[in-house]
Formats: C-alpha cells, sequence, structure tokens
C-alpha cells in the first residue's frame, strides 16, 4: 500500500478503486477513501519530500539559465549522484547567423552604424528569393541598418521570437539578474547571454512585429525598454541606445516616461566600463502596468 500511496500523492489522487481479479475477472470492487491515508504518508515522509522540493528548484534554475529551457537529470548508479546540466551545452539562443551583425567589435561601431543606411534606398531579400526596392524610414540614433536587417529577418523564414511575445522577452531579460539561494547561502549568476539575446529579440518586436504596437501590449513594451536602458550591468551600451532609439521612435514616449528613461543616462563603452553601477543599485525604478494614467496611444 505504501507504494500506491506514493503514486496517489504525486497524482493528488485521494480515492482508489481496490478489486481482487480472479480468472479474468474483477470480484468484490471497492471504493476507497484515502484522503487520511495520504495525509499519513505525507507526515512520514515529509524528510523526503523536502528533499524532493529542494531537487525540483535546482532543476528549476538550470532550465531557466538554459538557452533551450530544457534540463538533462542523470543519476548515477556507482556513486549514488545525481547529475543536472543544462542541454544546450552553451547553445545561444538565437539562430548563429544573426550573431555577425549584432555583436559588432570595436570602440567605433556606434559611430559607424550610426551612419549606415541613412537615406539609402536598400534592397531586401523576400521569401520567393526576388528583391524588391524600399526607402527605409528613418529612426534616430543609428537603427535604420538595424531595421534593414529586422524587415530582412522577417521576410525570411527565420522564427526570431521562438513563439514568445513581450511579457515572454520580458521574463528571459529578467533572468539576467543574479539571485540568491538562501538555503545554500550562495549566489545564483544571472543569464547574460540569454538577457542580451532576448534584448534582440525585444528589438526586433519593436520594429517589426505589428502585436508590440497593439494596446495591450505597449506598457509591456515600455517596461522592456526601461528594463534595458537601466541595467547598464547587463546590457551593452550598443544594445541599450538601439533599443532606447527604436522604441522612441516607433511610439510616443509620455512626458513621466521620458523622465523615468533619462534617469540612465547612456554614455560609450570606455565610460560605461569605467563607472560600472552594479545590478542592485539599478533594481530602483517602477514598472507601469495597464493601469497607469500615462497609459498612450
Amino acid at each position: 500500500m505504501a507504494e500506491v500511496s506514493s503514486r496517489l500523492w504525486i497524482s493528488q489522487t485521494p480515492n482508489l478503486v481496490v478489486g481482487y481479479h480472479q480468472n479474468g475477472v474483477f470480484d468484490n470492487v471497492q471504493l476507497r477513501d484515502m484522503t487520511e491515508d495520504l495525509r499519513q504518508w505525507e507526515i512520514t515522509n515529509q524528510g523526503d519530500l523536502c528533499k524532493l522540493a529542494g531537487l525540483l528548484t535546482k532543476i528549476i534554475g538550470v532550465v531557466k539559465l538554459s538557452g533551450d529551457r530544457r534540463a538533462l537529470v542523470q543519476y548515477d548508479g556507482l556513486s549514488s549522484r545525481l547529475k543536472i546540466s543544462a542541454t544546450s551545452k552553451g547553445k545561444r539562443a538565437l539562430p548563429e547567423d544573426l550573431y555577425a551583425k549584432w555583436e559588432l567589435k570595436g570602440e567605433g561601431d556606434d559611430e559607424h552604424s550610426a551612419q549606415a543606411g541613412l537615406g539609402d534606398i536598400t534592397k531586401l531579400k523576400i521569401k520567393d528569393n526576388e528583391s524588391q526596392t524600399t526607402p527605409l524610414p528613418l529612426i534616430p540614433d543609428g537603427t535604420p541598418q538595424t531595421l534593414l536587417n529586422m524587415l530582412t529577418l522577417q521576410s525570411l523564414p527565420i522564427d526570431v521570437l521562438a513563439g514568445r511575445g513581450v511579457r515572454d522577452v520580458m521574463g528571459d531579460m529578467r533572468q539576467g539578474k543574479s539571485d540568491w539561494d538562501p538555503e545554500e547561502r550562495t549566489e545564483i549568476r544571472g543569464s547574460k547571454d540569454l538577457a542580451r539575446d532576448s534584448a534582440f529579440r525585444l528589438l526586433y518586436l519593436i520594429l517589426v512585429d505589428e502585436s508590440a504596437m497593439e494596446a495591450r501590449n505597449r506598457n509591456s513594451v515600455y517596461n522592456a525598454t526601461d528594463f534595458v536602458v537601466s541595467h547598464g550591468g547587463i546590457f551593452k551600451c550598443r544594445t541599450r541606445k538601439m533599443v532606447c532609439a527604436a522604441f522612441e521612435g516607433r511610439f510616443h514616449v509620455s512626458d513621466k516616461q521620458r523622465k523615468n528613461l533619462d534617469k540612465w543616462p547612456i554614455g560609450s563603452e570606455v565610460e560605461e566600463r569605467e563607472d560600472v553601477t552594479t545590478e542592485e543599485d539599478l533594481d530602483c525604478y517602477h514598472y507601469f502596468d495597464s493601469d497607469s494614467s500615462d497609459y498612450y496611444f
């Protein structure tokens, strides 16, 4: 009965059907209420259940830091050890060919990107492998070339968002923050790679995905933009500039939103390396939900 009790507890099923099987027939079938038995089983196995809860917490922590949101659990019978590891093995969240333009190196990249594509008539590759000549709308601070990249990605069979919406992207970016494990008394380092990849997805959402313009998503887009701009310890200078510029170019920015964004001046990469603000110091700002008095559009 102990084995049955554990299964009933996991499934949270208080009833058990019992019958005697003989010659292919079940006789004397009875329905038993196992509520009290399960309560006693839970009390008896409280120690093991606490260990199970701790194990699940660790697995969830590994999954959150994994690029593909998966974890591999392996048990070594010889050493009686359980190993939890990410299945992605360092695999980044976005397709590899996207990083070539996203991760530009060198101090002069901001100035170069600010001039790229200004006023140009650019050819975009579309799904049928033909080309069309399209004028690019200009967005401040060097995002015309980025807009071109995003429009090209939109026309190709590349799933940039991987089914994520604005709130999902925001959740992924928050994984870049470090956390504290009170039981182990250790710091759980945030996944900055996942957060930075998600900033790329946010930029894609702002520039080309129409769902970002829907009334129910606009404050979420602002919250995500504010998160990127205010967390210099996670996101690089160029990323923060481009996300902020894209938001300003696509949305009407209210006075209160402008005041909050201006709290976090974005300097050059060199300046930010010399004066890095901790993530804890940057966590003192407020989010705005759909009830905000500054709801825009």
